[in-house]
């Protein structure tokens, strides 16, 4: 994915230092420049990367949880770097919630855990499904497990309503957010059979968006 990291310092220079920013986003470790002012991170990268660091030392949360948005937000977003700047804007309870939800996922033995993830992301922190899902993915990762934990964003939800009219709340016998992300979850390790495949078929369900 390809990101400016001048956009990001403009945007969250209220509540990061510049120097901070760019380790982050610009170090030749994780990221490869690409033009004028651009540079590009892979979804490798960033599963190495979280991989490696190490959760108690908030410098390295806080720079993952950074490359990660930057990942997911791409070049642009309607409301990305704003909720970015609101999370890192409450550095404490950002913290506690990133290393709390990754302990949980890394730890699990089932998928009911995914639900006890959701639940544990703090709504006032002002990041949607759309991004602590993104944060699951990578940070809750668990070499080993026949499942891992995926992104559900608002591509993702359009083409299950609309592209295989799935019902997710049918799936998961609730309403609740949950346990419908637990359900997504599941329905696609057992359409794909394999963590990889399941990754794959994420990608493609995103990339279709709702068409």
């Amino acid at each position: 994915m390809v990101f400016n990291p001048d956009r990001w310092v403009h945007e969250l220079q209220d509540v990061l230092t510049e120097d901070f920013i760019r380790l982050a986003l610009e170090s030749d470790d994780t990221t490869t420049l690409v033009g004028l002012g651009q540079r590009s991170v892979t979804r490798h990268t960033i599963n190495w990367l979280a991989d490696s660091t190490d959760l108690t030392d908030d410098d390295q949360v806080l720079s993952l949880w950074l490359l990660v948005l930057a990942w997911g937000n791409g070049k642009q977003s309607r409301w990305g770097f704003q909720n970015a700047a609101k999370s890192l804007a409450q550095p404490g309870a950002l913290l506690d919630n990133l290393r709390q939800t990754s302990a949980i996922l890394r730890a699990a033995a089932n998928t009911s855990e995914l639900a006890t993830a959701y639940r544990a992301w703090r709504p006032g922190l002002s990041v949607g499904e759309s991004f602590f899902s993104k944060w699951f993915t990578f940070a809750g990762r668990q070499d080993g497990r026949n499942w891992q934990p995926l992104i559900l964003d608002e591509n993702i939800w359009n083409t299950l309503n609309q592209t295989l009219e799935l019902t997710v709340s049918e799936l998961a016998g609730s309403r609740q957010p949950a346990a419908k992300y637990q359900a997504y979850v599941e329905a696609v390790h057992e359409w794909a059979g394999s963590p990889s495949r399941a990754q794959w078929i994420e990608w493609v369900l995103f990339s279709r968006d709702g068409k």
